[in-house]
C-alpha cells in the first residue's frame, strides 16, 4: 500500500497564488508543518519557507546566474548553505542536480521546495 509523503498545492497548478503550499501527513518525519514557498519581497529575488521553525531562502548565485541557486538557514546574521541546485543548461529551468547537507535540511523538503521555486519563475526570471 502506497502511503503520501505530502501534498502540494498553490503555483505549481493554479498561477495566481504566487505562493505554493506544501503539506505533509500528521505524523511525517519529513516536517511538521505545511510548508508556504513564497517571494521573500518585492524587491529580491528569492523565495523563502519555514520549515519546523527554522527560515530558509532560496536564493540565486548572483544576478546573472540563475540557473544556481541555494537554499540558506537564515539564522539572525549568520546564513548557512543548505543545499544546492545547478541546472544543466546553465538557465533558470527544471533538469539539474541538487546536492545537500542531510544534517541542514530534510531530503524530501528540500526537494519540493526546489522543485516549487522552479514553477515560481517569476522571482527568479532574470530577462
Amino acid at each position: 500500500m502506497l502511503k503520501a509523503l505530502s501534498s502540494v498545492n498553490g503555483i505549481l497548478l493554479l498561477w495566481t497564488t504566487g505562493v505554493t503550499y506544501i503539506t505533509f501527513p500528521k505524523h511525517s518525519t519529513h516536517c511538521t508543518n505545511t510548508l508556504e514557498v513564497k517571494p521573500l519581497s518585492v524587491a529580491r529575488r528569492a523565495q523563502s519557507f519555514v520549515n519546523d521553525s527554522v527560515t530558509y531562502a532560496w536564493e540565486a548565485a548572483g544576478r546573472f546566474k540563475s540557473g544556481r541557486m541555494s537554499p540558506y538557514n537564515v539564522t539572525g546574521a549568520k546564513k548557512i548553505e543548505a543545499a544546492r541546485y545547478g541546472s544543466e543548461s546553465g538557465g533558470f529551468t527544471v533538469g539539474g542536480s541538487l546536492v545537500l547537507v542531510a544534517k541542514e535540511v530534510d531530503e524530501l523538503v528540500v526537494s519540493l521546495t526546489c522543485m516549487a521555486v522552479l514553477n515560481q519563475r517569476d522571482a527568479f526570471y532574470m530577462p
